[in-house]
């Protein structure tokens, strides 16, 4: 498996769990949706806030300090006062673990 990098078991991030996980110097969230997984920066693109403290609502991420929503798929922010999109990265699930696809 060429360029995949694991971030962490399956079983470390249950479905409508967070997971933080931390990359060389990239400080990322990986989300669990009905067994989908996502991963995205960590902090919110508005303020410099960690969005582990916001919750899940189907395949969107609300931040806990001014309640703007980001799509889990394209990073987009859907609500102000955040306008700009999250960086998301692709995911591969394989043998119980979660890795990111470079």
């Amino acid at each position: 498996m060429a360029n995949l990098i694991p971030v962490a078991h399956q079983v470390d991030c249950q479905p409508g769990q967070l997971l933080r996980v931390k990359m060389q110097d990239k400080r990322l969230l990986l989300a669990n949706v009905d067994g989908t997984y996502y991963l995205v920066q960590e902090m919110c693109s508005h303020e410099e806030v960690s969005l582990y403290l916001g919750c899940l609502h189907g395949d969107t991420l609300k931040c806990s300090l001014h309640g703007s929503r980001f799509d889990l798929k394209t990073g987009a922010a859907l609500d102000a006062p955040a306008t700009i999109a999250l960086q998301t990265y692709s995911v591969v699930v394989a043998d119980g673990q979660v890795f990111i696809s470079l």
